[in-house]
């Protein structure tokens, strides 16, 4: 169930997105809302900005029109969005202009230097290590050696990297994760990034997909192959989770009760935890379609999305979900909710859709 990534030329990085009539209809895929403005990115560079609850949208100039996977925004109007070929675009406010932050370049020189300085450590640990622990760090050593030698040895490799979703906890402290492992911090709103991705128990180098924070201040990473990370102290440390399933996860949602989470992805999978991830719970969340968000609406319920144009919902955790596909059938890859209002973004672009037209899709069981 790997994900199959576009490869796109570097110098598209430096290439501005093209001002289209048709950014609205194009595929877009993630979205975030915050004080009244909504942000949605997709292909070509394209991020459109709504401040009337998704009616209309305006499509802002950007400075590259490589496809953007992940957006995040902080109050004010700062937000950040992120990318193929390494790319981060940050703007420092509503109204300002974005910038491109980070490129695939400037990407791979960050996961050489993070490499370079991990095996420089564990090469001086090797010789003090217990002898029943020396096989395994001389393992990891060679490992290491030899992504080090590929990334200096393929000019392009590292280059391409995809990011697939960022998440800022506030204007300073952020992260974003991609394809093949790749995870980033920074301190600093992004002046700064710093490759950590040996920090995670990640040695096959999974897909790392989405980022997800609690209100309590945990922060949750979801990946290929069942992947839960979760960090209790905003990301100084991080801890690989027992899965409850071996597939993709494409999303985690934290419920309004403290350490309660909503994690789902592949084939419709859904599990609820009450612990922080500790122990898991399987949901049925009455479709086999792949799911790739959520949100709680203001009432509490839940609502999930994902392809062939499903919407599933529960009044709240405990009760069962009901499954509905739009018409279109057309995929959604992220959601926002505004009261009783989604807009969703896919593989037709940015839907509105109020409670009555998306509670009105046709039943869906398989």
């Amino acid at each position: 169930d790997r994900i199959t990534l576009d490869r796109i030329t570097p110098d598209r990085t430096h290439i501005p997105a093209t001002l289209s009539s048709q950014s609205t209809r194009t595929l877009l895929l993630d979205a975030s809302t915050l004080d009244g403005r909504s942000l949605v990115v997709g292909e070509r560079g394209y991020v459109l900005e709504s401040a009337d609850a998704g009616v209309t949208w305006q499509q802002l100039v950007t400075p590259s029109s490589v496809t953007l996977t992940g957006v995040s925004q902080q109050h004010g109007g700062e937000a950040w969005a992120v990318g193929h070929s390494g790319v981060i675009l940050h703007r420092s406010g509503a109204g300002a202009d974005w910038t491109l932050q980070l490129s695939g370049e400037q990407l791979k020189t960050l996961r050489t230097n993070e490499l370079k300085s991990v095996i420089a450590l564990r090469e001086r640990a090797l010789p003090a290590a217990a002898e029943q622990d020396q096989d395994l760090l001389a393992e990891e050593l060679d490992n290491m050696r030899f992504s080090l030698e590929d990334l200096q040895a393929n000019p392009q490799a590292g280059v391409n990297s995809s990011l697939l979703s960022v998440l800022f906890a506030d204007n300073r402290k952020g992260w974003a994760v991609g394809a093949y492992g790749v995870f980033l911090s920074t301190r600093d709103g992004g002046e700064h990034w710093v490759s950590e991705a040996l920090s995670l128990d990640n040695p096959d180098g999974f897909h790392l997909n989405a980022l997800a924070r609690s209100a309590d201040g945990s922060v949750y990473i979801v990946g290929e192959a069942g992947l839960i990370f979760r960090s209790l102290d905003d990301g100084d440390s991080w801890q690989r989770l027992d899965s409850p399933y071996d597939g993709s996860f494409f999303g985690l949602l934290p419920l309004r009760r403290p350490g309660e989470l909503l994690v789902f992805g592949l084939r419709g999978r859904a599990f609820h935890s009450t612990d922080h991830g500790d122990s898991w719970q399987i949901v049925d969340s009455a479709t086999r379609l792949t799911l790739s968000d959520g949100a709680i609406l203001d009432d509490g319920a839940l609502v999930l999305v994902g392809l062939g144009g499903v919407i599933s919902r529960a009044s709240n955790i405990n009760e069962p979900f009901v499954a509905r596909v739009q018409a279109s059938r057309n995929g959604y890859s992220a959601m926002v909710a505004l009261d009783d209002t989604l807009i969703l973004v896919g593989e037709s672009g940015v839907t509105r859709l109020t409670a009555e037209q998306w509670q009105s899709g046709s039943s869906h069981g398989n």
